[in-house]
């Protein structure tokens, strides 16, 4: 193999990691950094106040934001629209676990072994966390700061609370005892 076309791509690499050191140092950087640690932080405060709705709330608020603002290829278009339809999964499921009744038909619709976890239905509401948990495990694999990979982490540990708060409202809704994990209730 040519060793000239490697060496220049080396180089360049050399050359882009002295831009980025120097663009650090910029005022602009500087600001986003401290706006991207805000909203870590404000992310973390909606998440701590144990509000499901808040939760997803304030994801559907950041994918519509990411759309809206930041979508740059048909890749990424699609993949926040399968973003904002898992969360309207999500709503979904939440207004039928609210209604046992209802909740009940949906659980009878999930009552083979593979549809289930830990006991209750793995429905359409669940997978949506999970989709967007690994929507977001993806993106910290990629080159972003770290007060990016910060609000990447805040908003993964959103959607775990969030799917915690859904289980004790399936839980609730089919009258099963609370999740004991540790030798303490979930």
């Amino acid at each position: 193999m040519d060793k000239k076309p490697l060496d220049s791509l080396r180089r360049l690499l050399v050359r882009e990691d002295g831009s980025l050191a120097a663009l650090k140092k910029t005022p602009e950087q500087q600001e986003f950094s401290v706006t991207q640690d805000a909203m870590a932080a404000k992310i973390r405060e909606i998440g701590g106040r144990g509000d499901l709705e808040g939760i997803v709330a304030a994801e559907r608020t950041i994918v519509q934001n990411e759309s809206d603002r930041h979508a740059n290829s048909s890749g990424m278009k699609a993949s926040l629209e399968e973003a904002l339809k898992d969360l309207s999964r999500i709503d979904r499921g939440i207004s039928y676990v609210t209604d046992p009744e209802i909740y009940k038909f949906v659980d009878g619709m999930h009552d083979k072994p593979k549809h289930r976890v830990h006991g209750v239905p793995r429905d359409e509401a669940r997978q949506g966390f999970a989709s967007q948990r690994a929507r977001l495990q993806n993106l910290d694999k990629s080159r972003l700061t770290t007060e990016e990979k910060a609000v990447l982490a805040a908003r993964e540990a959103n959607l775990k609370v969030g799917e915690q708060l859904y289980d004790e409202m399936q839980r609730k809704a089919l009258g099963i005892a609370p999740r004991v994990t540790g030798g303490r209730s979930q």
